[in-house]
């Protein structure tokens, strides 16, 4: 099977680099039928400090 494209990433907001894995299931579960997702969860990385989720000091 190819690997996907698309993986859903939900950082919480009420603790410093974790993800919201429920969360992310359920938008799994909500675009699977649009998108091209990335079939294993173990290739799911997270994208710390990428531009828009804001930093570990709060600012976006």
């Amino acid at each position: 099977m190819k690997p996907g494209t698309f993986y859903p990433f939900a950082p919480r907001a009420d603790r410093a680099e974790t993800r919201d894995n429920a969360l992310e299931l359920e938008v799994r579960g909500l675009l699977a039928g649009d998108l091209a997702l990335e079939p294993d969860m173990e290739r799911w990385f997270p994208v710390w400090g990428a531009p828009g989720l804001g930093g570990s000091d709060g600012q976006r």
